[in-house]
């Protein structure tokens, strides 16, 4: 009857264990939830045990969450083989001895939770792609509705149609730019927070708005340029065109490189006598204008 009664509200048990020395229950359901009862009064020398349990607990309350089915099977089932080894354990009528087991058990454990992390890293790298390639056609969307205006206004300038180039340009970089990561492994993002479905968490809303940053950083580096504030030698026609998009993907695939800009055009505008800044993001990133000169100047002079 108890069995029953758990059956209905918990789902079908797969795997379970009853200790019969004391009082403890663990068990695995069809639904891939484990459930865990522990009684107070508990053999000599099973903290050890017990914490290695609700360690167990935690780590399968997270794979429930952030797995899919099969994934999430699979990590279930890793994790109870460790609880039920350890309330066999546990189950004895005198004092537990856990040093020759808690190592062992620990390890499998570590092991049942580098395969949720690597499952959940690879669900959550995916949720963030698509998000990223909504936002991208979101953008292109919009760029093209410009375009497609401007051009039947017949109002698109040769500067209107560089920058449209240039917002494309940093657009794409930002795309390729986490791209190139994923397949080469050094992409790193935060794990969603715990929500099985991702639909109440910012992961999507974060990945659409990348190639937003792309677009920023390529037209904010491009007004740079030709504020002259990056000193660059600007062509006209084809080869200024060019240029003005290569540096927009650049600044989409690098947002080291336009954070770089920023710093230096901030320094331009300071002078060759300004003071370098002395505090937030820009302190001490690099020297303003001349001062390679008069520190190289001074240590020939030192030496």
């Amino acid at each position: 009857d108890m069995f029953e009664r758990f059956e209905r509200s918990s789902g079908r048990i797969v795997s379970w264990y009853m200790a019969r020395e004391v009082f403890a229950a663990a068990a695995l359901t069809d639904k891939d939830g484990i459930s865990v009862t522990l009684g107070r009064e508990l053999p000599q020398g099973s903290a050890e045990l017990v914490d290695l349990i609700r360690r167990c607990q935690q780590v399968a309350y997270t794979a429930w969450h952030r797995l899919n089915r099969f994934d999430r099977g699979q990590c279930q089932t890793m994790v109870f083989q460790v609880i039920e080894e350890a309330l066999r354990r546990i189950d004895t009528d005198g004092t537990v001895r856990s040093d020759d087991c808690i190592g062992p058990l620990r390890d499998r454990l570590d092991q049942a939770e580098e395969f949720m992390l690597r499952c959940a890293t690879r669900r959550a790298q995916s949720k963030y792609l698509k998000g990223m390639l909504l936002g991208t056609v979101a953008i292109g969307a919009i760029l093209a509705a410009v375009t497609v205006v401007l051009v039947a206004m017949d109002d698109l300038t040769r500067l209107g149609g560089q920058l449209l180039l240039v917002a494309t340009a940093g657009t794409v970089g930002a795309v390729v730019s986490v791209l190139w990561r994923m397949t080469s492994g050094s992409f790193r993002m935060n794990l969603p927070t715990l929500d099985h479905d991702m639909k109440t968490t910012d992961l999507r809303l974060m990945a659409a708005l990348r190639p937003v940053i792309g677009l920023v950083f390529a037209l904010g580096a491009i007004v740079l340029v030709m504020g002259e504030l990056i000193p660059l030698d600007q062509q006209g026609g084809s080869s200024q065109t060019a240029l003005f998009a290569g540096i927009g993907f650049l600044a989409g695939f690098s947002e080291r490189l336009a954070q770089d800009m920023f710093v230096r055009s901030g320094q331009g505008l300071a002078g060759v006598a300004g003071d370098s800044p002395s505090a937030g993001p820009s302190a001490g990133l690099s020297p303003g204008p001349g001062d390679f000169i008069v520190s190289g100047a001074a240590r020939a002079g030192r030496r």
